[in-house]
């Protein structure tokens, strides 16, 4: 899922991202690679810096609560059939 998309802001992106090593530590080194990449940060868009304020000002709450409705129903539904998945133990965290 595109953050831009949900919150129309370009270039805020929110995803994940399932590793299923079943050699017990066979793709340990990949984990850390993408772990590094995932969190690489090419620096922020300075046009969305100046309209951050304005948009976090300015935006109804009633927005951001039914965003954060959304996101929380949507996880809880991936979650619950990723756990449906036999091997698979995906683990939940709260917002």
């Amino acid at each position: 899922m595109e953050l831009e998309k949900r919150y129309l802001v370009p270039g805020w992106r929110l995803g994940w991202l399932i590793v299923h090593d079943r050699c017990g530590g066979v793709l340990s080194e990949i984990k850390k690679g993408i772990v590094a990449l995932s969190q690489k940060i090419d620096g922020p868009c300075a046009l969305i810096q100046g309209a951050l304020p304005s948009i976090l000002r300015d935006t109804p709450s009633e927005f951001f609560d039914n965003t954060k409705k959304l996101l929380a129903s949507n996880a809880s539904t991936v979650y619950d059939k990723l756990s449906r998945v036999p091997g698979l133990r995906p683990l939940f965290n709260k917002f």
